[in-house]
């Protein structure tokens, strides 16, 4: 019976051995593929940099120090990734924020002890658009390699994350990967305040702490004009156009396209319209946002 018992240990702890041999070649791997891409990629910017004009003398962009030989392969491409954002697109309500704050002077303040809030300017639009890869479609890119180190920076370097533990910090995201973002910093998701415009509850959006925020598909990075003074023209009830996806809009055509004149609801503007989607929507004290996907909205 003992040498049973002998021989089954032996044999478990050769499995354990094999397994975790097994567990390491994979890491080992990983790390190695890990290295390839990027000595590739620094090979594709020695040879991108031989027809490349000089260097900036912008310090932002530009790596320091005598372990670069050729500090061009390194230098920052393309937009940057923090306090910036888009401003022409669907998800222009980000840029135009951070254009708000930084050429504002009314709600800002450089001395951080008289702030009420701290802004988190990371965005996710860029985020995705400069470090994502379509191809690989590593979502970690986004939630470990970047946010949870831009949060850890932030928590190391000042007093002021960790007196509150980010609960009078804020980040805002247009993007359907807004929530996403903050799934990986525990006190970032459970404390801190989220912007969002895609603020569904089924995707976890706090109301009792997050904020919801209008998104706009602005085309010209501008928005004056876009809203009229007072509600005495808004002769609309409420207004939706957009095509049919998911689970929701099948039901709100259902019941309100073409069923009510208060209620506007259109799969796309009619061409004999008297009003332009824009006069609709100024016309209209309700924008009704009817989500794609299903779930709550």
């Amino acid at each position: 019976m003992q040498k049973a018992v002998e021989n089954l240990v032996k044999e478990l702890n050769q499995e354990t051995m094999s397994r975790s041999g097994k567990e390491k070649d994979k890491k080992i791997a990983r790390i190695e593929a890990g290295l390839a891409r990027a000595r590739s990629l620094i090979k594709d910017a020695i040879n991108k940099s031989r027809d490349s004009p000089p260097l900036t003398e912008d310090l932002d962009y530009v790596p320091q120090g005598e372990i670069y030989r050729n500090a061009y392969v390194f230098q920052r491409r393309g937009s940057p990734l923090f306090h910036y954002g888009p401003s022409k697109d669907i998800y222009s309500t980000e840029g135009i924020f951070l254009g708000l704050i930084e050429s504002s002077t009314h709600f800002r303040t450089y001395d951080p002890d008289e702030a009420h809030l701290y802004f988190l300017p990371f965005s996710v639009v860029m985020i995705l658009q400069n470090l994502f890869d379509p191809v690989i479609r590593d979502k970690a890119v986004l939630e470990r390699s970047v946010v949870q180190d831009y949060v850890r920076i932030v928590s190391t370097k000042y007093s002021y994350w960790n007196r509150s533990l980010g609960a009078d910090h804020f980040m805002l995201s247009c993007h359907d990967w807004g929530p996403r973002a903050t799934w990986y910093v525990h006190h970032l998701y459970f404390t801190s305040m989220r912007v969002l415009c895609n603020a569904n509850t089924s995707e976890y959006f706090n109301p009792r702490k997050d904020v919801s925020f209008p998104e706009i598909n602005l085309r010209i990075g501008d928005i004056s004009g876009l809203t009229t003074s007072g509600s005495s023209n808004r002769t609309i009830l409420a207004f939706f156009a957009g095509r049919l996806h998911g689970r929701i809009r099948p039901l709100l055509f259902q019941h309100w396209k073409d069923k009510d004149d208060d209620v506007k609801v259109f799969d796309k503007m009619p061409e004999r319209s008297s009003l332009s989607y824009k006069e609709m929507m100024e016309r209209a004290s309700n924008l009704v946002c009817a989500r794609v996907r299903g779930g709550e909205s």
